[in-house]
């Protein structure tokens, strides 16, 4: 049995990186896709990856960034419960780690507490623009359970548009990936700080 469910996950990490690198090809050919990073500090599990979500093609998109630039993955994304519901756009969330938000977060904690990586909308809905007092607590919360450090993520012009704009090519997909860090720490700086004051 044990053997029977290592095969299996080794089947969905290939299954993964297939899909991600199939993905990328699609970017590359229909996009104008970049990757940029502020931080050259290796991507270590586990791992909250918080990003803005402008589209719903938003999780997909980290996945790829982090696969084919940083070759870590898988990541597993909370993903909206109708959009996994669609036919062919159902079946590419869940082969690039992705499953539906619910109420409970016993999920994505077994995922971090698995050394895996969890990435999350502190938005908690799709937003055209980004403001930093959208936020939930979400998040922070689940970084501070877990004592997992957070990566943020920017994430600019990930909505597809027509087909007409994806035909010519005047997508220009963005990914901005910052300076892990932990929350704890910030924390415990900033009551240090109250204290000496």
């Amino acid at each position: 049995m044990k053997k029977r469910t290592q095969t299996e996950a080794s089947f969905r990490l290939l299954f993964y990186r297939f899909s991600a690198l199939l993905l990328w090809l699609f970017l590359k050919f229909f996009t104008h896709y970049r990757v940029h990073c502020q931080s050259n500090t290796p991507v270590r599990k586990p791992l909250i990856i918080a990003a803005n979500h402008p589209s719903f093609l938003d999780p997909p998109i980290v996945g790829v960034a982090l696969t084919i630039f940083f070759r870590t993955y898988p990541v597993y994304f909370m993903t909206k419960a109708s959009l996994m519901k669609k036919p062919f756009l159902g079946l590419l969330l869940r082969a690039l780690g992705c499953f539906p938000a619910g109420v409970s977060l016993k999920k994505p904690m077994e995922i971090l507490f698995e050394g895996e990586m969890l990435g999350v909308f502190p938005q908690g809905t799709r937003r055209k623009k980004f403001a930093l007092d959208q936020g939930k607590a979400g998040a922070a919360a689940l970084a501070l359970w877990a004592k997992t450090q957070i990566l943020p993520v920017a994430i600019f012009d990930s909505n597809p548009g027509s087909i007409k704009k994806l035909i010519f090519r005047q997508r220009r997909i963005r990914i901005l990936v910052g300076h892990p860090f932990s929350l704890q720490e910030r924390l415990g700086r900033k009551e240090s700080y109250s204290h000496d004051d």
